[in-house]
């Protein structure tokens, strides 16, 4: 599968993740640009966020799988509180399911989008957000047509 490259939203300030051995290749696939998530060689489930072994089957045999990049929205919260002095509101905040990974939630930002504007069931590509020093993290922006 072809992997999705997305747009880089720099953002000041905003915190980045603790990275841990198990969801390392996560962050890595992150600084590529990439949505990879984990995957069970054993059961073919997907793992988000990362663990040690399937929390289907138990195994451990594991892999980190490139996604797509489309997803669509479950959910979302517009936030008024500036709950950091460097950011601004209102902001979004969605859920969203990964087409190619059914069941699985990744939350993240969602950009180019007015409040007025989401809706559950809206189409999104994955973008990240360019934390602290650079470190990116997933968020969204509404799916254009045909893409």
């Amino acid at each position: 599968m072809t992997s999705f490259h997305s747009t880089v939203y720099s953002t000041v300030g905003r915190p980045f993740p603790r990275v841990s051995p198990i969801d390392e290749p996560f962050w890595s696939a992150c600084r590529s640009h990439v949505l990879a998530i984990q995957r069970c060689d054993g059961c073919s489930a997907f793992i988000h966020p990362p663990l040690p072994r399937c929390s289907t089957c138990l195994s451990e045999d594991l892999h980190f799988e490139a996604l797509s990049g489309r997803a669509t929205v479950l959910t979302y919260t517009v936030n008024h509180h500036v709950w950091r002095p460097d950011w601004t509101e209102p902001y979004i905040v969605c859920l969203a399911e990964p087409d190619d990974a059914a069941g699985v939630r990744v939350i993240g930002e969602m950009f180019d989008c007015s409040p007025a504007e989401m809706r559950i069931g809206m189409p999104v590509r994955v973008a990240f957000i360019e934390a602290n020093h650079g470190f990116p993290v997933p968020a969204f922006r509404p799916a254009k047509a045909g893409g």
